[in-house]
């Protein structure tokens, strides 16, 4: 990045034909583990999926701890 280096989360299918992209952007609380399951079941559907930190420039994920369930 222009302003440094991000961290990222890929998750990819088995095997090493070509496989269709998704780039799955985060929302307000960062790259967390929900969303490297969300990521890891459309890898499981045939995709190969990048999902960026888009807050690198305040650090590694997580940028902020969160539980796994955030509830109203």
């Amino acid at each position: 990045m222009q302003d440094g280096s991000t961290d990222a989360y890929l998750a990819h299918p088995d095997g090493t034909r070509p496989f269709p992209a998704v780039l799955l952007y985060m929302d307000a609380f960062g790259l967390r583990p929900r969303l490297k399951k969300m990521a890891d079941r459309l890898a499981s559907a045939g995709y190969t999926v990048l999902v960026p930190n888009v807050f690198y420039r305040h650090g590694r994920a997580p940028v902020i701890d969160l539980p796994d369930f955030v509830g109203p």
